[in-house]
């Protein structure tokens, strides 16, 4: 029997985040979606017993704690580092992007203007983590 896939999403954006949830959904409707507002929020949620997402995705403009701030605690951790870390941004620096990538995420998605993009992005995201 396949597990369904937990997906955490870290993005302060209300809007950004029913639209990345439509475009997962639309890729896997089996996944379990989880969100949290900020770094520190999805450092809790990581706290939580039992709790052990697939995958994260991070948004890096947020507030309290940013998602390069997070990035580098959850790969500090022991218990953290192996969780694959995509950081998801309308940031198209380059340098933003090697930085993130040189602290350990596996990857980067520009947040997209269409569902269609989105969708896309998201699924390619998914295809790279293992079975």
């Amino acid at each position: 029997m396949n597990k369904n896939r937990i997906v955490l999403l870290a993005d302060d954006d209300d809007d950004d985040r029913i639209i990345f949830e439509q475009a997962l959904i639309s890729v896997d409707p089996s996944v379990l979606f989880f969100t949290s507002a900020n770094g520190c929020e999805a450092l809790e949620r990581l706290e939580t017993r039992g709790f052990c997402p697939d995958v994260i995705f991070m948004d890096i403009n947020m507030p309290i704690m940013n998602g390069i701030e997070c990035l580098k605690q959850i790969k500090e951790s022991e218990d953290y580092k192996k969780i694959p870390v995509i950081m998801y941004s309308a940031s198209r620096s380059e340098t933003v992007v090697e930085e993130c990538i040189s602290l350990g995420a596996i990857g980067f998605i520009h947040k997209p203007f269409s569902m269609l993009k989105m969708r896309e992005e998201i699924k390619n995201a998914l295809d790279m983590l293992p079975k």
